[in-house]
C-alpha cells in the first residue's frame, strides 16, 4: 500500500503544484523501490496512485500510451480538464472490460485510486483531483479540490488521518495555521512516516517527488535517503555514481533542494572579486546575512556568482601554489 499527497506550495508569492509519494508496493510480496509517480506525455500534469499495483499499472500504462499517440491530448493547447475527462472515461472502459475477476473480489475496481493534477490554462490555476471507482455507477469518477484555499493538501492511501494530524501539528508549530499557506511541510511529514517502520508498515521506501510550474512545465527530483547523509535515490531506486540522472536532489528532513542551498552568512564581500555585481551582492547580504525575501531569479543569479567567484579563487590559489613550487625548484 502507500501514502500519496498533492498540495499547492506558495513561496515568495509564487505557486506550484507538488506531488509526492512513498515507494512501497505490496501484493504477496513487498517492493520498496516501485515507481508510483508518473508524468503523462505532456509537461503540465502529474499522476500517482495508491492501492494494488496489478490494478493501477495497466490503467496508467494505457493512459500514457493513449495520450502519447493522440496529437490532440498530447498537445498543451488541450487543457488538462479535457485530459481529466479522458482519463475517467478510459479507466471506466478498461475496468469494464476486465474478464474473469477473482470470485471473492466483489468490488474489484475500488482497489486503486489516483491523484491527478496540474496547471489549467483555461482556469488559470492549479487543479487537483482524486480519481476513484464508484461501484454503483460502475465507473471511475473524480473529486475536485478547491485549490483557491490557502492550505490545500489532498491525501490517498493509508494512514491518512495520521498524516493530516502530523501536518497540522507541523503547521501549528511553525505558526502557519489558520491563515498561512503551505510550503514543503507535507514532504517532511511523508519522510517521517516513510521511515517509521514500526508504526507505519504500509508506507516505506524513498520518497518520490515532482512539481508542476505555472509555466506549464514539470520537474522530477531525486531524494537523498534516508537522510541528507544517505545515498541518492530517484523514483524510489537507489542510484550509483555512474547512473545519476540530471535532476536536483532534496534533503528529506529540511525539504530543501541541495543545489539551491546558499550560504546564510557572507561577512567579507570582496569588491575586486565581484566587480560590477558588488552592489547586487551587498543587497543580497545586508549586514552579512542572506536576506529572507528573494525571487527565484535572484537566487539563481546569486548561486552562479558565488560559484564563479569560488572557481576563480580556486584557480588563483592553484596558480600561487605552482609559482611557489617553481621558485623552490629553481633555488
Amino acid at each position: 500500500m502507500t501514502l500519496c499527497m498533492a498540495w499547492i506550495r506558495e513561496n515568495r508569492q509564487e505557486k506550484e503544484l507538488v506531488m509526492a509519494t512513498d515507494s512501497r508496493l505490496t501484493g504477496g510480496e513487498r517492493w520498496d523501490n516501485g515507481v508510483k509517480l508518473f508524468e503523462l506525455p505532456r509537461m503540465d500534469c502529474l499522476l500517482c496512485f495508491a492501492g494494488d499495483t496489478f490494478r493501477a499499472y495497466p490503467l496508467i500504462l494505457n493512459s500514457i500510451s493513449s495520450i502519447k499517440f493522440d496529437s490532440n491530448l498530447s498537445s498543451l493547447h488541450t487543457d488538462i480538464l479535457d485530459v481529466l475527462n479522458y482519463l475517467v472515461d478510459l479507466f471506466s472502459t478498461l475496468v469494464g472490460e476486465i474478464k474473469d475477476p477473482p470470485e471473492n473480489d466483489g468490488d474489484f475496481s475500488v482497489e486503486a485510486q489516483f491523484l491527478f493534477g496540474g496547471w489549467s490554462w483555461r482556469e488559470q490555476k492549479f487543479c487537483i483531483w482524486r480519481l476513484y471507482y464508484e461501484p454503483e455507477l460502475k465507473a471511475f469518477i473524480h473529486d475536485s479540490v478547491n485549490t483557491n484555499d490557502d492550505v490545500v493538501c489532498i491525501f490517498i492511501g493509508n494512514d491518512i488521518e495520521e498524516a493530516k494530524g502530523g501536518l497540522e501539528t507541523r503547521l501549528q508549530d511553525a505558526g502557519n495555521i489558520p491563515a498561512g499557506a503551505l510550503d514543503m511541510e507535507p514532504l517532511q511529514v511523508l519522510a517521517q512516516m516513510s521511515r517509521d517502520a514500526e508504526n507505519y508498515q504500509s508506507i516505506g521506501g524513498a520518497i518520490q517527488i515532482a512539481k508542476v510550474y505555472q509555466s506549464g512545465s514539470s520537474e522530477f527530483f531525486g531524494v537523498m535517503w534516508p537522510s541528507v547523509n544517505g545515498g541518492p535515490t530517484f523514483l524510489g531506486r537507489q542510484l550509483s555514481e555512474h547512473d545519476m540522472p540530471p535532476v536536483r536532489f532534496f534533503d528529506p528532513d529540511l525539504a530543501t533542494i541541495l543545489e539551491d542551498a546558499l550560504p546564510e552568512n557572507l561577512n567579507e564581500i570582496d569588491k575586486v572579486l565581484y566587480g560590477d555585481e558588488y552592489e547586487f551582492m551587498m543587497k543580497c547580504y545586508p549586514e552579512g546575512r542572506l536576506k529572507a525575501e528573494m525571487s527565484d531569479r535572484e537566487r539563481k543569479k546569486l548561486k552562479k556568482l558565488i560559484q564563479s567567484v569560488a572557481y576563480r579563487k580556486y584557480c588563483s590559489d592553484q596558480l600561487e601554489v605552482r609559482e611557489v613550487a617553481d621558485e623552490q625548484a629553481n633555488q
